[in-house]
């Protein structure tokens, strides 16, 4: 008797424990962005750069962001692999957080003039999941041997996988 007792309080515990859990919100981003409205296109007398979003919308799971980066002008474009990834919440952009020792991966890369660059950018680096909204990439792009720098964003949606 006691056996079943202890087996029907084991089950009893154990159907009430997910539903006094509290599930983290994976909108509860905390940090608003520091940055302003950019635009997605750049251009000067001898520089033109223009950033897209290809595709413009993925599901929920999505593992990587894929943006263009598209160098018009007649200078080398340079960038670096800090990115930031912010989503729209109520109005705002919030900041997505990196997971811890991601942030500070800092290779330069580069863009020749007519030339477009896939840029991968995968979402494991990041601390957050993915959930369906808007979102944009602010990134960083350096000329004339860095002595010119632009911040250009591109955005693009996270739909739910519900149908």
């Amino acid at each position: 008797m006691k056996r079943f007792l202890y087996f029907c309080l084991f089950l009893f515990v154990l159907a009430i424990t997910p539903a006094c859990t509290v599930a983290q919100s994976t909108d509860s981003l905390e940090e608003e962005s520091s940055f302003g409205d950019f635009p997605n296109e750049w251009t000067s007398e001898q520089n033109s750069i223009v950033l897209s979003s290809n595709p413009t919308a993925y599901t929920a799971l999505v593992n990587e962001i894929i943006i263009e980066i598209e160098n018009r002008g007649s200078e080398t474009i340079s960038f670096s692999h800090i990115d930031y990834v912010e989503k729209m919440i109520d109005g705002q952009w919030y900041r997505v957080p990196y997971v811890e020792g991601t942030d500070s991966i800092d290779i330069e890369l580069v863009v020749k003039p007519g030339n477009t660059e896939v840029y991968k950018l995968e979402t494991d680096f990041f601390d957050y999941d993915f959930t369906a909204g808007s979102y944009r990439i602010v990134k960083p792009f350096s000329f004339n041997n860095n002595s010119t720098e632009v911040m250009l964003a591109v955005e693009f949606e996270v739909e739910s996988n519900k149908k």
